[in-house]
């Protein structure tokens, strides 16, 4: 069966300029002169055979310009014949390749001793070894930094020194786009045949809904071609490892907190979980989780020393190795340094207790006046709190500035007596208007689920909550920690402001269980100690002078935005030269393995997968580009052929005349 297709079928409207040369024959005719002569037998017997040649002569030459114009037309809309009949050449026509490389991470699954990577630059090295230098070759994967440097056209075959050197990506694009920019790239090749390969292991993911081009899917394994592909459902993965806080003494002894995912459909036993902790094996556990489930498990280590803890939690998986780590950082200190700033010389009673059981037996609480106050004697403390520092606050407006440079945050506590010029600093740092002090009685009805100050404790499970004494406010953008129709506490960047009187002796939530736990977490979330906020994920940004990634290379930002896209502990320095770390993990979607829905998408013939030997397949446009060629040439010798009925018919014209 033939198929006749056109590249540029929009020309074919020109092919309309074929009746032209029937036009002007048909307008042009010139009617013979009547001339009189006394004797006509001869002139009418002339007349008649040159009239019957000359017709012949001229609808053979309005043929050939008719010809000549389609054959032209023809040619332009460059016409593509296909045909099952039509032996298949070994030699194929110049052809437009376009591949795009899912290099996702769960292409990294190991199969039969390869990942499927190494199965699809395989498949890459066989379209090289069939692509010849009259072939144009485009690679795109779904690592945007590779294809800015080497989504090139390349003549004839893809370097291969550059196909060695894909790896995994850890933030990758959309396919869409990816097939978006192998499209533009196909277009730009003025080439009439044009091919779109995809190679992946169909991991569920959104294919275009209208290709421009039909794409050609090439499986990389029998195994990916199920309907349900067992393999790939053999994995684990560790997630969410973060310390437990120590609520009622800080000892050396940690507990982390992790999850573990057994997303195959097998029970596994005896599986390994270690904490690797500065690149040194602290603890170990063999765990046995069920086929399609979730654990939530805890591990400790003795901790060997202050400062930052950095490392990973690990299980033991070889299918799929990137989503066995979940990494943590975070500050540790045995003995914290409190600095309370008030002109009072003893503290409220709830409030020292809180401070004591935070600082621990080793902990250190000093109270320092605001006229003492500097940016020298703060500087060995890891949490500040103010507590009414009556109403010379120059040096503490100073002193919040210095520490939000250093990415610190203080506590503000208050009390029944507040100076207005200490009101207007708390409305001026937290956005609101902090208005009068209240004794109506309020009931804690809201606390927020997503800050790590209010995270564990639920206002459902509070006996104890409520509050008499407080100070009125109104905010719009400081994040409410509690309420009860009004702020209660209200956190404004680093900051927490609690608008509860500390002194009173009628707010009853400070009798509940839940209030220990709630002043703990905020003094760990100034602290810098709070595991979220060392923790992110990759394709999220930070914003630093320095940055020091994964693998030691060293990033000079000065404050600009920096996309995380590699897994591991980073090294940040602020401005001011202090250094801390974070942990950036994985978004674990691929480690679940669905599988595409091929057959949902073949149904208007737009894709198509290919065999496993996939050879034969390669390069199938084999006819057509050359036939807009045989239409020119066609069209050539048409006009040298008319070229020749008139040059014939000139020679015989002086000869008729003199037999005439």
């Amino acid at each position: 069966m033939f198929q006749l297709s056109f590249l540029n079928s929009g020309l074919l409207i020109l092919a309309t300029a074929t009746v032209l040369p029937l036009l002007i024959w048909l307008l042009a005719k010139k009617k013979p002169r009547r001339i009189m002569f006394s004797s006509l037998r001869f002139i009418r017997l002339s007349k008649e055979q040159k009239k019957n040649r000359t017709k012949l002569k001229d609808i053979l030459l309005l043929i050939i310009r008719m010809l000549i114009i389609l054959l032209v037309v023809l040619a332009a809309a460059r016409p593509l014949l296909k045909s099952s009949k039509l032996m298949a050449s070994k030699k194929h026509a110049p052809t437009a390749l376009a591949i795009v490389l899912d290099n996702s991470f769960s292409m990294d699954y190991l199969i039969d001793s390869q990942s499927y990577l190494d199965k699809a630059k395989a498949a890459i090295y066989k379209i090289n070894s069939l692509a010849t230098d009259n072939d144009r070759l485009v690679l795109i994967t779904l690592d945007e930094d590779w294809n800015n440097l080497n989504a090139l056209i390349y003549a004839g075959k893809l370097p291969q020194g550059m196909v060695e050197q894909i790896g995994i990506t850890h933030n990758p694009i959309e396919l869409s786009g990816a097939f978006k920019l192998a499209e533009k790239q196909l277009s730009a090749i003025q080439l009439a045949n044009r091919e779109l390969y995809f190679l992946s292991d169909l991991q569920e993911q959104e294919l275009p809904a209208n290709p421009e081009y039909p794409i050609h899917i090439i499986p990389l394994s029998a195994d990916i071609l199920r309907e349900k592909p067992q393999p790939l459902y053999d994995n684990l993965a560790v997630e969410n490892a973060q310390p437990l806080p120590q609520l009622v003494e800080k000892n050396r002894n940690q507990v982390l907190h992790f999850e573990l995912s057994n997303y195959g459909d097998l029970d596994k036993s005896d599986v390994l979980v270690k904490v690797v902790l500065d690149d040194q094996r602290v603890a170990e556990r063999f765990l046995n989780i069920k086929g399609k489930s979730r654990i939530t498990e805890t591990i400790s280590f003795d901790i060997r020393n202050e400062g930052w803890q950095k490392g990973y939690v690990e299980v033991l998986d070889d299918k799929l190795i990137h989503d066995n780590r979940s990494y943590f950082a975070y500050p540790y200190t045995l003995t914290p340094r409190i600095a309370v700033i008030s002109q009072k010389p003893a503290l409220p009673q709830i409030l020292r207790s809180m401070l004591m059981v935070y600082a621990g037996n080793s902990g250190k609480l000093d109270t320092i006046a605001p006229e003492q106050l500097s940016s020298q004697a703060l500087k060995d403390y890891n949490l500040v709190l103010v507590f009414d520092p009556g109403s010379q606050i120059n040096r503490l407006r100073d002193l919040s500035n210095e520490l939000k440079a250093r990415n610190q945050g203080i506590l503000f506590c208050l009390g029944k007596s507040v100076s207005s010029e200490y009101k207007s600093f708390l409305s001026t740092s937290f956005a609101m208007a902090l208005k009068d002090y209240s004794s109506q009685e309020r009931s804690i009805d809201y606390l927020n689920p997503h800050h790590y100050a209010s995270s564990l404790i639920s206002s459902s499970t509070i006996k104890h909550r409520e509050v008499a004494d407080y100070w009125l406010a109104s905010s719009s953008s400081a994040s409410l920690l509690a309420a009860g129709n009004s702020p209660l506490a209200v956190s404004k960047g680093r900051n927490i402001l609690w608008l509860f009187d500390i002194e009173s002796s009628r707010n009853r939530f400070f009798l509940d269980s839940a209030f220990p736990v709630f002043a703990y977490r905020c003094f760990e979330y100034l602290g810098s100690s709070a595991p979220e906020l060392t923790t992110y994920q990759i394709g999220n940004q930070v914003s630093t002078e320095t940055l020091t990634d994964p693998e030691g290379k060293i990033y000079n930002l000065s404050g600009q935005n920096y996309l995380l896209h590699k897994p591991g502990i980073y090294i940040q320095q602020s401005p001011d030269g202090n250094t801390s770390h974070f942990a950036v993990n994985h978004i674990t979607e691929e480690s679940n393995y669905l599988p595409m829905d091929i057959a949902g998408h073949s149904k208007d013939g737009k894709i198509k997968v290919l065999p496993l030997e996939f050879g034969s397949q390669i390069f199938f446009t084999r006819l057509g580009s050359d036939l807009w060629k045989i239409l020119l040439i066609l069209a050539f010798l048409l006009m040298i052929l008319e070229m020749i009925v008139v040059k014939i018919e000139e020679n015989r014209s002086p000869k008729t005349s003199q037999t005439d």
